[in-house]
Formats: structure tokens, sequence, C-alpha cells
């Protein structure tokens, strides 16, 4: 072997030699980083969670809770409804408020009316806010053009037509033709918005000096007897007379179950009614 041949050898000696080296370095470095890992994972086995996880609250949705001291009027919440801006009117005790994402801004009105208990909040698809009072009737705020999540400021009084200004409940059905029916229930009568007033219904005499709570529009369910013109039945939850169905201007009947239930004369909502064939 040669001179050169053992430099090169030498060489290729010494750069087996320091590679060697760089790997011993390397594999500490690893098994170094893998010893922290390991540490890491047990630290974070169950029993480390147990005591700062609430078992009860896994699969469930975070809520976050508002009261008068995160600006709710007051901390009696009567109405909530969703604007298709996102943000969320509510309705208190004693007052008006809309949540705007991040918190509540407690909303001021022109009539003492504000300051007091709110009956019921809808947002229409149209972006018009509507709030029933139980003395003043109904007020609509109209969306801004200016952008979503502006008001035009303008409150409006709207109770041409309402059957009493003690207005109960609010309620929009969708509809093909005009895109949505808006009704409102009131001490002894329900009304229907219609180009730009309300419009009574028709109701039997019985109805007339009940507390009417709710309705639900069954669209296309009926027709009126010995007539072609299709009439939509409604339902109504009273106070003290139970649910009733009119399939036909002042053609109401009473709605019976098969197995009474408790105080069922008395129906405060209908959110959850569920139509079955026929709408009974």
């Amino acid at each position: 072997m040669t001179a050169s041949d053992g430099a090169a050898n030498n060489g290729v000696r010494d750069s087996s030699v320091i590679n060697g080296s760089a790997l011993d370095g390397a594999r500490h470095g690893y098994w170094h980083g893998c010893s922290w890992l390991l540490a890491l994972l047990v630290a974070l086995t169950p029993s480390a969670f147990a005591s700062r996880i609430d078992i009860d609250q896994i699969g469930h949705l975070p809520a976050v809770g508002f009261d008068d001291s995160d600006g709710l009027p007051d901390p009696t919440v009567t109405a909530v409804a969703t604007a298709p801006d996102g943000h969320v009117w509510v309705g208190t005790m004693r007052g008006l408020a809309r949540f705007n994402g991040l918190r509540m801004v407690p909303v001021r009105g022109p009539d003492p009316a504000f300051d007091g208990a709110v009956r019921d909040v809808a947002v229409t698809p149209d972006g018009v806010v509507w709030v029933a009072f139980p003395d003043a009737g109904v007020w609509r705020l109209p969306p801004s053009p200016h952008g979503a999540g502006m008001r035009a400021g303008r409150w409006q009084q709207v109770d041409a037509g309402l059957p009493h200004p003690s207005a109960r409940r609010l309620r929009w059905f969708a509809d093909g033709a005009h895109g949505y029916r808006l009704f409102v229930t009131a001490w002894g009568g329900v009304a229907e918005w219609r180009d730009g007033r309300w419009e009574a219904l028709a109701l039997p005499d019985v109805l007339r000096d009940v507390d009417i709570f709710d309705v639900v529009l069954a669209p296309g369910a009926g027709s009126v007897p010995g007539g072609s013109t299709e009439y939509d039945p409604i339902h109504l939850a009273t106070f003290g007379l139970g649910l009733w169905r009119c399939d036909a201007p002042a053609d109401c009947v009473e709605v019976v179950p098969d197995i009474p239930g408790p105080r069922f004369f008395e129906i405060s909502s209908l959110a959850t009614w569920t139509e079955a064939e026929g709408g009974d």
C-alpha cells in the first residue's frame, strides 16, 4: 500500500470518525427529545386532566351567560330573535337589547314602552325588526340601506288595524309569492300584516274576549267550504279555551286531544307544534 493510499485510507477513517461522532450526537439529541415527549405524554394522561375537565360537559356546546351586568336591561328574558345579518335581538322585562357578536347593547326607543316589558320580538327575512308590547301595540324598525348591522334608527308604531293594543305574539311564515306572511296575536284577535297595515282576521264571538297567545299557519291545508278560493287554516293557542283550528273566516272549532293533558285549556306557545296529516 502506498503512502497516498495510506493517506487516503487515513482520510476515509478520519471522515468516518467525524461522521460517527455527528451521528452519535444526533442520536443523543433524538433520544433526549423522545424522553421529553414521553414525559409530556405521561403528564397529559387522563388522570392529569381529571381535576380540570368536567366529564359531564364533554359533547356539549360551549355556553356563555348574559345578565344585566353584561348589557341586558333586565335578567328576565321574554323573547329572542335572530336577524339575517346575524345580530340577535333580545326582549326583557325592562326593554330591548341587541347582541352584536361581542356584547349586549341596550336599545332605546322613542316611546316609554321601550323601558318596560317586551312581549315578543321577530325579525322578518327582509331584516325588519318587530316588537310587541303589552300596552303599546307593535313597533317596527326597518333595516338601513347603508349595510348589514346598521339601522335606520327610526322606530315606527304600527297600530292601524290591530285588534287590541295589548299585543302578544309575532309570528312570520315563509310564503313563496310574497316572501313571508306576518301575524300578530292580541287580546281577542289575530291580525295579518298586509299592504302596510294590520288586517284583523274574522273570528267567532267565543274567541273575542280571550287572550290569544299564539298562532300557527298551515299553508294549503284547507279551503273555504263551497268555494274555490283556497284558505290557509290557522291554529290558535288561547288562555282558558285551549287550542282552536280555523278553516275559514269565522269558522273555528276547538281541537280536543284524544288524551287530555295537564292544563290543556291554557296553551302559551305553538313554537314546537308539529302538523300531522290534514293539519290536525
